[in-house]
This record gives C-alpha cells, structure tokens and sequence, in this order.
C-alpha cells in the first residue's frame, strides 16, 4: 500500500501508562520522545517547567534558550511577525524559521517527495530511509 510501515505506529503509541490519564501535552511529549528512540536521535528533552528561568514572552524564550546553553532557535514563520531577530542576536542565539510549505525531498527511488510530517515520511519508507533523510537536514 501507500504506506508500507505503517505498523511502526503500533511501536509509537505504545505507552508504559494509561494515556487516557495523561493530558495532552504529556501524551504529545512521550510521542515525540518515542519517535526519536526508533530513529536514534539523542535529543535530551528538558520540560521547561523544570527550569528556574523568568522573563515574559520573547524574553522568557531567550532565557530558556540561555540556560541550557543553547544557541539556536527553531520557530514557526508565524512568529517572524512580532519577534525581534535582533534581540536573539544580541544573546548570541541564531534563529531559524520553519515554513509551512515543507521542502521536497528525494525518496529513496530519487522521486521526489514532499513529506507532511515525520510520521508521514517513516510509514511511508521505514526507520532506516528516515534515518538517512533526517541526517540530509543541515538548515540548523
């Protein structure tokens, strides 16, 4: 079919606890988590409620970014209207804006492809392929 992996998805929802007792945004993060263990993507994932950071708005971001020694932000184009660049340059952070209209990738036949989503990209070619386009990905 269109989508040949698309049992990687009983791998994904998997979960250790009842997700009916979790809400949203801890169902959303333990996806995002197990996605990135399939594709072996080491990410150390921080809640930010768990840092001692202050500031409102665009402020706050920057202070996030800055405590964890980051220097790069990655943003929806929706933000480019009322965010200041300048003031993530000034802090040493380069920021990066995400579009809508995604990229076209080549798939593995070399046809292009134009991906919605991760998710969209794994069921359709599996771990390995996925693994490979993501490592093509150099924006950041």
């Amino acid at each position: 079919g269109a989508y040949p992996h698309y049992d990687l998805l009983d791998t994904i929802i998997q979960t250790d606890s009842d997700c009916r007792d979790m809400s949203i945004s801890q169902f959303n993060k333990e996806m995002v988590q197990k996605i990135c263990k399939i594709l072996r993507i080491s990410t150390k994932f921080v809640d930010s409620s768990q840092l001692a950071v202050g500031g409102k708005k665009q402020e706050k971001i920057i202070n996030l970014i800055k405590s964890v020694g980051g220097t790069k932000y990655l943003s929806g184009m929706g933000a480019k209207t009322y965010q200041d660049e300048n003031d993530f340059k000034n802090e040493g952070i380069n920021i990066f804006y995400v579009s809508q209209n995604l990229e076209k990738f080549l798939d593995p036949s070399g046809a292009e492809f134009q991906p919605l989503s991760v998710l969209h990209y794994l069921f359709k070619f599996g771990v390995e392929d996925t693994e490979k386009m993501i490592r093509t990905l150099s924006a950041i």
